[in-house]
């Protein structure tokens, strides 16, 4: 018989205002990926599984501006630009209507 593997949960999270994320971080690493992704410093007195929370939060935010992820019009979800892609080209072979295209999001550099 088979061992039984559980699928981790994704939880829907809100990253910023605007922008959520699916992710299977545990609730006590969130305010880490969000420091990350707003640009904030890391904490030196966090755990590595925090720091590696904040790297993610900022490789986000990289891919964001650079157009390598899209936040989605219908549920405001930050997801890769190939998988938008995909569900597109599954659902309709002619060019996407304008609402459901990704609008790209301008992010605001956190003051120094």
């Amino acid at each position: 018989m088979l061992p039984v593997t559980k699928q981790p949960t994704l939880n829907s999270i809100e990253l910023v205002a605007g922008i959520s994320v699916q992710t299977n971080l545990p609730l006590d690493q969130i305010p880490a990926l969000r420091a990350g992704f707003m640009g904030y410093p890391h904490n030196p007195r966090w755990t590595a599984r925090k720091y590696h929370a904040w790297k993610t939060g900022c490789q986000w935010r990289t891919e964001l501006a650079t157009g390598d992820k899209v936040v989605r019009d219908r549920d405001a979800l930050l997801v890769n630009t190939s998988e938008l892609e995909a569900t597109l080209d599954s659902s309709k072979p002619t060019a996407p209507a304008p609402e459901q295209r990704s609008r790209r999001w301008r992010l605001i550099p956190v003051l120094q």
